[in-house]
């Protein structure tokens, strides 16, 4: 295939890994943080077909312009090993290639695979003028579970001073660097971009019901079994006020499908909901719950947290470093729990005694908090890293 692109101060992001909806509102969302850094700066985007419609539709309600689309083949899904190694170098060689012959020294992966991650690598080598940043997403959760001589490890072997990690979040980046320090001259953050929903009012809670909503794929990873347990054990307790729970996403694990979940309602346990079904069930929520494990998010963004931000729903989650790291930025915006019990306390405290100044404190704080994250702000520290090379280090 053939690209005809204009190639004045050209920046070209690609994706190489994912099919239609899939990150579609964080890569859309990235790309206009590029487009915020160098406004007049042309944009090429590297992705699956449907990828590229979804993104663009995205990028057109945002007035996100200049941005040329390049439809690419990418790996199937199902590849692996050997087989996916050489689709992923084809990839690879391909948007190299593009970027050497058009003046272009700089490389955006808007995600990575491991074999993706040799064949940048590998490429690298070859094109030295080339510059590449990845943005790797669940692929480092996963290697805190490798064994030691696996050949996973290479995703810290052959780093060059032309390779930037850019990890989704200052608790991720200090984690991996505190795990790995081998990789600290590697590595930078920004934090996830989102476009967020304008509010032109905070929503307060109706006078006899509070609803608690959990965002997101229910998985036991996620700790969703514990949001079952604990609608349940609240709708036996007698409060004030009348409890609702509700599950806005769907179930794909199997398991959990099993687990009774009476006492929450889930609008689409097989499908994910559409955009409209979302925005409702987002917005009729008081608080957003966070029913992970402490050792969740620790090398992963929760998009979630920030789908709660968006909605301006305050918090309860257990405590970790991705959540603590928001709630510094950002002050009082929710509830912090130890553990299980501490979050079932918490939901009966506002279930007898709801704490109507304190909540419309902790909207306001989310409010004024997503300003200092928000595509402009994003846009000056991923500009520091693009143009300085800069590192956590």
């Amino acid at each position: 295939m053939t690209w005809q692109v204009d190639n004045v101060n050209m920046l070209i992001v690609c994706e190489p890994q994912c099919y239609g909806f899939e990150h579609v509102n964080i890569n859309a969302a990235l790309i206009a943080v590029l487009r915020n850094a160098y406004p007049d700066r042309r944009i090429v985007f590297f992705a699956e077909k449907h990828h590229l419609h979804d993104v663009e539709k995205i990028l057109n309600v945002h007035s996100i312009n200049n941005v040329t689309l390049c439809e690419m083949a990418i790996p199937e899904r199902t590849a692996t090993g050997f087989v996916r190694f050489i689709k992923e170098l084809s990839l690879c060689k391909k948007v190299f290639k593009f970027a050497h012959d058009n003046g272009c020294n700089r490389l955006l992966f808007g995600s990575i695979t491991r074999e993706g991650l040799y064949s940048v690598k590998a490429f690298l080598i070859i094109f030295r003028a080339i510059r590449c940043y990845i943005v790797p997403h669940s692929i480092l959760e996963t290697i805190l579970a490798q064994p030691p001589l696996r050949p996973w490890r290479s995703f810290f072997w052959w780093n060059c001073s032309r390779l930037t990690y850019i990890v989704l979040g200052e608790s991720i980046c200090k984690q991996l660097i505190s795990t790995f320090p081998a990789v600290k001259d590697y590595v930078n953050f920004i934090d996830h971009p989102y476009f967020y929903k304008y509010m032109d009012a905070i929503r307060r809670p109706k006078s006899d019901t509070i609803i608690f909503g959990a965002f997101g794929v229910a998985s036991r990873q996620k700790g969703s079994q514990m949001l079952f347990s604990m609608a349940e054990e609240i709708n036996k307790t007698a409060t004030i006020l009348r409890p609702q729970f509700i599950l806005i996403g769907s179930i794909l694990d199997k398991a959990l499908k099993e687990i009774p979940a009476h006492c929450v309602s889930i609008p689409s346990p097989e499908t994910p909901l559409t955009a409209e079904q979302f925005d409702y069930y987002a917005s009729s929520i008081d608080y957003s719950i966070f029913t992970h494990t402490m050792d969740l998010y620790r090398l992963t963004a929760s998009g979630a947290l920030f789908d709660a931000f968006s909605y301006i729903k305050p918090i309860i989650a257990i405590r970790n470093p991705f959540f603590e790291h928001y709630f510094s930025v950002m002050g009082d915006i929710g509830y912090l729990c130890d553990d299980y019990d501490e979050m079932l306390s918490v939901i009966s405290e506002i279930l007898n005694h709801f704490p109507s100044d304190r909540y419309i404190l902790q909207c306001n704080n989310i409010l004024l908090g997503r300003e200092k994250i928000n595509i402009p702000r994003l846009a000056e520290k991923f500009a520091m890293i693009w143009e300085n090379n800069q590192s956590c280090a």
